[in-house]
């Protein structure tokens, strides 16, 4: 059978198990880390993983092989909870509280939680999807390729519905 994927030498490939069944409970916590890997691919599913090269019996006409460089290659990284769209930034209240400001202080002088639903409600739907967009390439940049995402930052129905 041939692949439609071979990735090769893959300077450290992040596995976490055989495949065979999800981990659950302290098993999670088990990482395999494979040195001078490759992944053998056919419809989106893993053939093989392993450390070298792949068996030949694997590269057809049509399979497309990729040089890893030495790279890292792990599975995709999940954010189970993040409030992706909106408006504004807290940026700046950032060092306030490495100050040991209190946060009722940040508040009062209109910062905290009152100021992102303010913003969120003050921005338009195209800056508040540019805004996601941005965030969630710079999420996949790092990695991550699944989010659990929520707005809840304009308090009304209308506010959340855009």
């Amino acid at each position: 059978m041939y692949a439609d994927l071979i990735v090769k030498n893959i300077g450290n490939l992040i596995t976490l198990g055989d495949g065979k069944k999800p981990r659950a409970g302290k098993e999670m916590n088990k990482v395999e880390i494979i040195k001078d890997g490759y992944i053998v691919i056919k419809d989106g599913k893993f053939l093989e993983t392993g450390s070298g090269e792949a068996d030949k019996k694997y590269i057809g006409k049509a399979t497309l092989v990729k040089d890893a460089m030495g790279l890292t290659v792990t599975p995709g990284l999940i954010d189970p909870h993040t409030h992706l769209v909106h408006g504004g930034s807290r940026e700046n209240e950032f060092s306030k509280k490495l100050e040991g400001v209190p946060y009722m202080d940040i508040l009062k002088a209109g910062g905290g939680i009152l100021s992102t639903v303010n913003s969120t409600r003050d921005a338009d739907f195209e800056e508040l999807y540019t805004k996601a967009k941005k965030s969630l390439d710079i999420m996949l940049s790092f990695g991550v390729t699944t989010v659990e995402a929520k707005s809840g930052y304009g308090l009304d129905l209308e506010t959340e519905l855009k």
